[in-house]
């Protein structure tokens, strides 16, 4: 959740394009890590799932800007979070049945949003994480932008969703 919240930090008040090349980068990063793995089977199988994984990345970059507005923390978490799920549930099912290696839903088994899973499902719980991912960066630009009522309920929101 805390790299989620870095990468819409990283991705907010960009353009499209940067927004793309942003999470590409990103995605290139988490994804070449998370499946190492596979490497061992050679380097064009890994090449090619990391590179589809980052892609999917790369399309939350490009999207994210005509989602969030900057009106509401609020709005925009929630906003952004629908985004999230949106696209993981899409790499969850394209190509060959899907591709869920790294959800945010699968990070959370032994974690507090973990207890949502099987109420929220995995989609559910994986708005419900990358909410909260939205919340802290939401949290994080209102304080450096001097919003600190904004900014306290954006976390006091993230909060309750853990707790």
């Amino acid at each position: 959740m805390v790299a989620t919240s870095a990468l819409l930090l990283i991705v907010r008040g960009q353009g499209s394009a940067r927004g793309a090349l942003l999470g590409f980068g990103f995605g290139l990063t988490a994804f070449g890590l998370l499946l190492s793995w596979i490497s061992r089977f050679g380097a064009l199988p890994w090449s090619a799932l990391v590179l589809l994984s980052a892609s999917y990345v790369a399309l939350f970059g490009a999207t994210l800007p005509f989602v969030v507005r900057g009106r509401h923390p609020a709005i925009d978490a929630i906003a952004t979070a629908a985004l999230w799920t949106l696209i993981a549930w899409v790499r969850g099912h394209w190509p060959l049945g899907g591709l869920t290696w790294g959800s945010l839903a699968s990070t959370q088994v032994d974690l507090p949003l973990g207890h949502a899973l099987p109420y929220a499902g995995t989609w559910g719980t994986e708005f419900l994480v990358a909410l909260a991912a939205a919340l802290l960066a939401a949290s994080a630009t209102q304080r450096s932008s001097g919003s600190r009522r904004a900014a306290g309920g954006a976390a006091a929101g993230a909060v309750a969703l853990l707790v």
